[in-house]
This record gives structure tokens, sequence and C-alpha cells, in this order.
């Protein structure tokens, strides 16, 4: 029996996902993405790299109402923003 392990969004580092993975997130078919986007009808837009659509984990994120979480090597663990984050940087 083939296992699939997707990291949860909260941990999700890639700043975009294939398609098959953003639909895992989404609780959608992967179809459901591409008609998505080939009708620019739907709550994501997707970007090209290569011949491939990708989803912003953002946007993924943003969508679902789901917070970034993160571990750095250093030993701080919390909540991203990114939003916050770029006020931040704007703001310094």
């Amino acid at each position: 029996m083939l296992s699939i392990t997707i990291t949860p969004l909260e941990y999700e580092t890639r700043s975009t996902l294939s398609t098959g993975d953003a639909a895992v997130h989404m609780g959608r078919r992967p179809q459901t993405l591409r008609s998505w986007a080939s009708t620019e009808n739907g709550p994501l837009t997707p970007i090209k790299i290569g011949n491939r659509l990708h989803w912003r984990t953002e946007d993924i994120r943003r969508v679902l109402g789901v917070k970034a979480r993160f571990h750095v090597s250093f030993g701080v663990e919390g909540d991203y923003d990114s939003e916050e984050h770029l006020s931040n940087i704007s703001a310094g």
C-alpha cells in the first residue's frame, strides 16, 4: 500500500506547492485547482514554473486561515505572520 506524508500547512517550508500537494491541503481534487487556473475563477491564482502550475503556500494559508509556524535552528519557535513581518521590515 502506498503511503504519502504531507507536511502540515503550519510547518510547510516550501514557498510554492505542486497542484497535487495544494489540492490535498485545500481538500479538493487536483483537477479543481487546474480548473481554477484555466478559468481564472477560484480563491487562488497559481504561478507557472516551467510548464507546471504551482500554488503559493502563503495564499493557501490565507484562504484556509492557517498561520505559519516555524522552528529555527538557533532555538526560536513561534508564530510567523508574513504581513506583520513585512510591515516590521518597512517600519525599521
